[in-house]
């Protein structure tokens, strides 16, 4: 998976954003059990195609599995994107995914 993760980052880097790399890197982390991160790259993918179903199901899978990880994260938008922006930093430097 994180060889995947690092295959999917060049490709934003070099291809530009696109609703499916983050929805396949979420799968990458739900799959690594990095759940914030998995939640944020889903809603990466939700940003940049709204309905885009597969992303939505997977969000909707990870508040039903994991609800207690993302209570405070619902009630402040502003907190969902710099707290997996930081756990999203940490996990490149510990895993030394380069970013």
């Amino acid at each position: 998976y994180q060889k995947a993760i690092r295959f999917y980052q060049t490709s934003i880097e070099c291809s530009g954003e696109h609703h499916v790399t983050f929805h396949n890197m979420g799968l990458c982390y739900y799959s690594l059990s990095q759940y914030q991160l998995a939640f944020h790259h889903f809603g990466k993918a939700l940003l940049l195609k709204n309905d885009y179903t597969k992303a939505r199901a997977w969000q909707d899978k990870l508040h039903r599995e994991k609800p207690y990880q993302f209570e405070d994260l619902n009630d402040e938008d502003d907190g969902v994107e710099s707290t997996c922006s930081q756990r999203h930093r940490m996990a490149i430097e510990d895993q030394q995914i380069p970013g």
